[in-house]
């Protein structure tokens, strides 16, 4: 299963927590974080506000680091 269709699947608890742990490894400035910003630009609310797809592409992007 994509891990887009996972996110939509989870409560926002969880979901919520997966999303903390992505920050935390955005705000080590991994190698991808130019991509990450361009992805996170669209809104400035930052991550939470994102939808599950582009939150499975910045974790692709943070996960290759």
């Amino acid at each position: 299963m994509k891990l887009e269709k996972i996110l939509d699947k989870l409560g926002s608890l969880e979901k919520n927590s997966f999303i903390k742990i992505i920050d935390n490894i955005i705000s080590k400035k991994p190698i991808n974080s130019k991509e990450i910003d361009k992805i996170l630009s669209s809104t400035n609310k930052g991550l939470k506000s994102v939808d599950s797809q582009n939150i499975a592409k910045v974790f692709a992007l943070t996960s290759s680091t």
